[in-house]
């Protein structure tokens, strides 16, 4: 009995043992760099790097950890931090060598508990540098000539260039004193709503995986230049670097599997023109007729011979900083609710506040116009659609945002399907870090009404409102950073 009883309690601590008092650790998971996953484009020198524990073991904690950041997968060539005492898990600065312009580095990371134990180590974290220096730009600023006497205009800009050998990686750079929209060979580049983010303190630069994008062969690059909310900073008697119209700044790196490497930057041999299809009267203010829609001018081969070359303003002196987080689609809204006004009106409830876009799929003849607005009490934002054919034409807000619960169509003559009319709810793409629902209908509305005011004014610089005077108080924030945080 007393020999069972040994071997029970021997066999009771081994299980203990290998079940997480000293072994069989959590694992570190999550791996951020600058609290993004699998960031890009970064322009700090000295990156931070988070992670969480997997949570195998109930109360463990981290006493040290040890960090290795590498040119490879599993390497540790650039940083090899060794053991460091520290339950630190947000923020670890990076301390090693110096990190170069538009690379691709790994890192990984293991971590000891109180008693000692070492975890597994984790999967390989990923990130990559933007242009870290204002000397590593190619690029010049370029404009449509006489920008600010067509403030409202939307010009494109068009660039064709050659590559001869196999696309292994290619990443485009670009800035703009205003939105853009970027096609490649006729396909759209990126998922972004609003790009770059609105800054009036800084200059920024998105960065974008184009290897798909790109062939053997001729290519082409189009973008559209929409003033956005640039108009603020133009009209309200501030004066930062960011006050001469709408311009832009764009370099693809691009590297073949033979080694070769190209850059194709904007400078003075870029073409320009407006079309006449898009119209922005600011940013929540947009006309658009489709039967001047210009096709293929973002292809290859697009004759361009009566387009304009670009006034080109120079290389950026400022630095630029790169964008790490993107403003996007987050949510799609259908309407609760439709109601016929007029004849020719109709008025779409969404059921709550949002932020963002308005997009409706309706018929209208050849040449007729379709007016698309938020309405009620601080609401803002409008569209109109001019018709290029007879029948069903997809209509929408594209380089701005407005704001509020109810919208309304003007010449429909008929009430649209509820699928036809959608909210489309733009903000930053921040993670929810909680989720809150509960049997009382009021209190679930309200937190749902809360997180939707807190996604509204996360557009870039945080807003006071996105419908009213629209200024980056920085009190407002100080005053709710906590609730984002918890949001």
């Amino acid at each position: 009995m007393k020999s069972a009883m040994i071997t029970s309690a021997a066999a009771l601590a081994v299980i203990l043992i290998t079940s997480g008092a000293w072994g069989n650790l959590s694992t570190p998971i999550r791996l951020r760099t600058n609290y993004a996953e699998s960031a890009m484009g970064l322009t700090d020198p000295t990156p931070l790097f988070s992670w969480e524990l997997s949570g195998a073991n109930r109360g463990e904690g981290q006493s040290a950890y040890s960090l290795q950041v590498g040119t490879q997968p599993g390497m540790g060539d650039m940083w090899n931090s060794g053991w460091i005492s520290s339950d630190a898990q947000n923020g670890v600065t990076y301390q090693g060598r110096n990190l170069e312009s538009n690379q691709t580095y790994w890192w990984k990371v293991e971590i000891k508990n109180a008693k000692g134990g070492v975890s597994g180590v984790s999967e390989n974290g990923k990130f990559e540098t933007g242009l870290l220096t204002t000397s590593a730009w190619k690029a010049h600023r370029i404009a449509r000539k006489n920008d600010l006497a067509q403030l409202n205009s939307m010009p494109k800009f068009r660039k064709e260039f050659n590559i001869s050998g196999i696309v292994k990686r290619a990443r485009l750079f670009i800035g703009a004193r205003g939105y853009v929209r970027i096609m490649i060979n006729g396909q759209p580049v990126g998922n972004d709503a609003l790009a770059p983010i609105f800054s009036p303190y800084r200059s920024l630069a998105v960065p974008y995986d184009v290897t798909a994008h790109l062939k053997n062969g001729e290519n082409a690059i189009g973008i559209v230049l929409a003033v956005g909310d640039y108009h603020k900073i133009m009209t309200n008697n501030r004066t930062p670097p960011l006050t001469t119209g709408k311009t832009l700044f764009a370099e693809i790196h691009i590297e073949l599997v033979s080694g070769q490497k190209l850059v194709v930057a904007t400078d003075d041999t870029w073409k320009t023109a407006i079309e006449g299809d898009w119209i922005s009267y600011d940013s929540k203010k947009f006309s658009y007729n489709a039967d001047k829609a210009l096709s293929g001018w973002f292809n290859p081969g697009f004759d361009d011979s009566g387009w304009e070359l670009v006034e080109d303003q120079g290389k950026p002196t400022e630095q630029i900083a790169g964008q790490n987080h993107r403003i996007i689609i987050v949510d799609t809204l259908l309407p609760v609710e439709i109601r016929k006004i007029d004849n020719v009106r109709y008025s779409y409830d969404f059921g709550h506040y949002f932020t963002g876009w308005l997009e409706a799929n309706v018929t209208k003849k050849k040449g007729g116009v379709v007016g698309l607005d938020f309405f009620g009490p601080d609401s803002r934002g409008s569209v109109g659609h001019i018709f290029a054919t007879d029948g069903k034409e997809l209509m929408g807000h594209k380089f701005g945002y407005g704001s509020g619960r109810y919208a309304h169509t003007t010449g429909v003559e008929y009430q649209p399907d509820k699928e036809d009319v959608r909210g489309l709810v733009v903000s930053a793409d921040a993670g929810s870090q909680s989720r809150f629902a509960c049997s009382n209908k009021l209190i679930n509305d309200l937190y749902r009404d809360a997180t939707s005011n807190l996604r509204g004014v996360m557009i870039s610089v945080v807003w006071d409102t996105p419908t009213r005077r629209e200024g980056a108080w920085m009190f407002d924030l100080a005053c709710s950073a906590e609730a984002f945080c918890q949001s």
